[in-house]
């Protein structure tokens, strides 16, 4: 009895042993690195050699950081047919690549990726959540505010730190702000944009309000009259932004932009005169 388990102990670490050695020298070695493919305009890598321009062919290590300037683009590649867009104004910090595949953190801005089997998952950590797949193609936009806008456009994605919501399926969207419940809903067309303009197209008020509705977490800016003025839309997705008048006619430019960079715009013409009637006398 001593020898035969004896034997089953010694049969188990040759197993575990092998197992081992063929992760050791097959796993890890079989999976691409992560590589700098394409760079448009300006694109910074930030690692321990300092800061350099991305090139086409760098090797992306761990803890290092690729950085899009505005105008900026750049892909990278995880072997024939894994990519991963990373958008103008954004950086992607690379956290690790093991056998099972590479993840990142999207520290702001935005990122596209599609993912295909045989190069591992792809895990994308935006403020402590993450999407992971290892089949399918989807979006993931970060706000210097802190919402997170996941677009899934073919295969399912997985989704941690999203609440209740584990998973999404092809045609489907999470919005995340900060301290405000995940919302699950359809990807639409365009980014909704809704404005309630005051009645009045002539004024004496030397200010005017603004409110209407767009996707939650979007930034609302509206430009013209005495300078410009933001606002974030809230969970509901409702804003609402005062501006000050310049004499004469104000034309308003109003546009909403999304984490994914989606913008909608409209304009509003309205014009002050704040000059008082002239006072009239009846003399007896």
């Amino acid at each position: 009895m001593r020898d035969l388990l004896r034997m089953l102990l010694v049969a188990a670490a040759v197993l575990l042993l092998g197992a081992v050695a063929w992760r050791l020298i097959f796993g890890a070695d079989d999976l691409a690195p992560l590589t700098v493919e394409r760079v448009d305009g300006d694109v910074v890598l930030i690692g321990t050699s300092g800061v350099q321009p991305a090139t086409p062919g760098m090797v992306l290590e761990r803890s290092e950081r690729i950085t899009t300037e505005a105008g900026g683009r750049a892909v990278l590649g995880i072997g024939e047919e894994t990519r991963l867009v990373l958008h103008a104004a954004s950086t992607l910090r690379v956290l690790g690549q093991d056998e099972e595949g590479v993840r990142v953190e999207l520290e702001g801005g935005r990122v596209q990726a599609t993912v295909r089997p045989g190069s591992g998952a792809v895990g994308v950590l935006t403020d402590g959540r993450e999407v992971r797949a290892t089949d399918a193609s989807f979006s993931v936009g970060l706000t210097e505010e802190g919402t997170t806008i996941v677009e899934d456009n073919v295969g399912e994605i997985e989704l941690r730190g999203f609440g209740e919501l584990t998973s999404l399926n092809p045609g489907q969207r999470v919005i995340a702000m900060p301290d405000a419940a995940p919302q699950l809903d359809i990807v639409p067309d365009s980014l909704l944009l809704q404005v309630e303009w005051p009645e009045q197209v002539k004024t004496r008020a030397s200010t005017v309000t603004i409110r209407g509705r767009t996707d939650p977490g979007a930034r609302v800016r509206v430009r013209g009259g005495e300078g410009e003025v933001t606002a974030l839309a809230d969970p509901d997705g409702g804003f609402e932004l005062q501006i000050a008048l310049a004499e004469g006619v104000n034309d308003l430019d109003l546009a909403a932009v999304d984490a994914l960079g989606q913008e909608q715009q409209v304009s509003w013409t309205i014009t002050r005169d704040s000059t008082a009637p002239p006072a009239t006398f009846e003399i007896p």
